[in-house]
């Protein structure tokens, strides 16, 4: 009699779940389709995907030491044995652009995850059990907010001083606001829905809840502006670097070479261009594909 009651139940469960599985599948297939067909985003994400695989491999591909120097060919122009020409301490600044792709990439993705974190976990708890808990953290909120965030993060910076680790600290916490503001009403549009009552009244836990339910339904907005936000961060980075409170000499990190030839660009331009020009490219491609992600996850917004 026992076999008889469990018989029906596999051949309930396993339908469903297949079924499930096969909707998340078509899901995702459409949503690839979509993306695909934008061939912007496509451009955006093969940028991506090199510039990765630059901030990996670049050190151990670049033609030359990145920080040794000759001073019998600086200001070389650049020609075929060096692409991008030398700076003033005859050092070759494609291998510099190569090695320091693993710097200011790691910065900006690093950054945007501590934003990321902290910000989620601010924004459901602050979302979810609403009172006081949510007065407060609003209120905390709003005093960040009143300073723009590169200036937040300058005075982070001023307070740890000047490094490359403390650049991505400064500004990973001076972006942390506006994500917890994000995330906060992510979770308000959420906390009343049919779903999360049916948790509740199942006995699930709050934490079970935010973390289980809630959280999950809110990935497709932050991946989005999770990739556009990489690009803002690699571009504060290189800020803060370019005025001397991020990477220190004899550092390739972009922002810091821009730093050191931007009193050459009326002769020398190559020292400061090509890194300006990789800056861009990069932050344009996770633009880019940030759009694209948004329309393929989204495609009435």
């Amino acid at each position: 009699m026992a076999e008889v009651t469990k018989s029906p139940a596999r051949s309930w469960s396993a339908p469903a779940t297949l079924g499930k599985e096969r909707k998340i599948h078509s899901q995702t297939s459409l949503m690839l389709r979509r993306l695909l067909a934008n061939r912007f985003a496509v451009a955006g994400g093969v940028v991506v995907v090199f510039m990765l695989l630059l901030g990996v491999f670049g050190p151990y591909l670049a033609p030359r030491d990145p920080i040794a120097m000759d001073l019998s060919i600086r200001f070389q122009p650049p020609s075929r044995e060096h692409p991008f020409g030398t700076d003033d301490f005859g050092r070759d600044i494609l291998s510099r652009v190569m090695a320091g792709a693993r710097q200011s990439l790691t910065m900006g993705i690093a950054a945007i995850g501590l934003a990321l974190a902290g910000g989620i976990v601010i924004g459901l708890v602050s979302g979810y059990y609403g009172g006081w808990i949510d007065m407060v953290t609003q209120r905390a909120i709003e005093v960040m907010m009143a300073f723009p965030d590169l200036l937040l993060a300058l005075g982070i910076v001023a307070i740890l001083g000047p490094s490359l680790m403390n650049v991505m600290i400064a500004v990973g916490l001076g972006s942390i606001a506006g994500w917890a503001r994000f995330m906060r009403g992510l979770v308000i549009g959420q906390r009343n829905r049919e779903f999360v009552d049916a948790a509740r009244v199942s006995g699930a836990s709050p934490s079970r809840i935010i973390f289980r339910h809630m959280l999950p339904n809110t990935l497709s907005p932050l991946i989005v502006l999770a990739s556009l936000g990489v690009a803002g961060a690699i571009m504060a980075g290189s800020a803060l670097s370019f005025i001397g409170m991020g990477a220190q000499p004899p550092s390739p990190e972009w922002g810091a070479m821009l730093s050191s030839g931007r009193d050459y660009l009326r002769h020398e331009w190559w020292i400061g261009t090509f890194p300006g020009l990789v800056l861009v490219i990069t932050a344009l491609g996770f633009n880019l594909l940030g759009d694209g992600l948004r329309d393929a996850l989204d495609p009435q917004g």
